[in-house]
C-alpha cells in the first residue's frame, strides 16, 4: 500500500523508517512518536494523548 503504514513501519531494517530518524524540533518529535505509536499499537489504538507523551510535547504545541 503506499503512502501506507507498511511504508513507515520496517520490521527487517531494510527499509526507510521516520520512526529511526533523530527528531530536530517539536515536529519531528511528534511524527517520529506518531509513527512509532502507530507501528506498536496500530492507528485504531493510536490517540493525541499517547503522541504527545511519547514525543513529550504539550497539546499547545499543535
Amino acid at each position: 500500500m503506499k503512502g501506507g503504514v507498511q511504508d513507515i513501519c520496517v520490521r527487517d531494517g531494510s527499509g526507510w523508517s521516520f520512526a529511526a530518524l533523530p527528531p530536530d524540533n517539536a515536529r519531528d518529535r511528534i511524527m517520529s512518536a506518531a509513527a512509532f505509536v502507530v507501528c506498536n499499537h496500530g492507528f485504531a489504538a493510536t490517540g493525541i494523548d499517547s503522541i504527545l507523551n511519547r514525543a513529550g510535547t504539550a497539546k499547545a504545541t499543535l
